[in-house]
């Protein structure tokens, strides 16, 4: 692995990073998704040191992707980080492909974890990676029953420390999974106040009589 710069010196953020060359572009983005420039001379005649770039969060509520600004003269380009490390480890695009994280970690850009497919995988990953959230997330749980027709004032169970969901128990049921806390089914609460009334009812008939 080749220094980014002569004055400094980044020490590895994996025992087995590698750094490879952006295309067409004076960057390296290593495997574990960092991005770098390298030293060069520019069109301006300026010798210009290389070194770690900073990410850039996603200003787009909600997004949470990472961004690098990489800069060559009056080049510019804002290239998400999972983009910089397919191309410079995997090759170019292909065509229809867009990067795709695996876990659905957005800030994960380890080579590991991104790959290229195509939109309706990466929509089919986007689907699973929120199911799986909802089932750990009373927050997402809240929110998809909100959007559900037919549920009113539902009370989200919570979900014990150990438990274990699996997919199966997601996809296809339309159900939350029970917890020994809360059951999915609860109780009608009408129905069990009515019964209470009719004997006091029916008491105060006879009183009245």
């Amino acid at each position: 692995m080749s220094a980014p710069s002569l004055l400094l010196d980044v020490p590895a953020c994996c025992e087995d990073e590698t750094w490879k060359p952006v295309p067409c572009w004076p960057h390296e983005a290593s495997s574990c998704g960092r991005v770098r420039s390298i030293d060069r001379l520019g069109g301006d005649g300026i010798w210009r040191l290389g070194g770690l770039l900073p990410p850039q969060p996603d200003s787009r509520p909600g997004k949470g992707y990472l961004y690098y600004d990489l800069r060559d003269g009056k080049r510019r380009r804002r290239i998400p980080a999972a983009v910089a490390v397919l191309e410079a480890h995997r090759g170019p695009r292909p065509p229809g492909c867009e990067a795709c994280h695996n876990r659905g970690i957005r800030t994960d850009n380890h080579l590991s974890e991104i790959r290229w497919d195509t939109r309706e995988a990466n929509l089919a990953d986007m689907a699973e990676h929120a199911a799986l959230r909802v089932v750990t997330d009373p927050a997402a749980m809240t929110d998809a029953l909100s959007q559900t027709p037919g549920h009113r004032g539902v009370r989200v169970p919570t979900l014990c420390q150990g438990s274990s969901v699996t997919r199966q128990e997601v996809q296809g049921t339309g159900r939350f999974p029970s917890s020994p806390i809360f059951p999915s089914v609860l109780i009608p609460v009408q129905p069990f106040l009515r019964t209470l009334r009719t004997p006091f009812r029916s008491l105060r008939n006879r009183q009245a009589a």
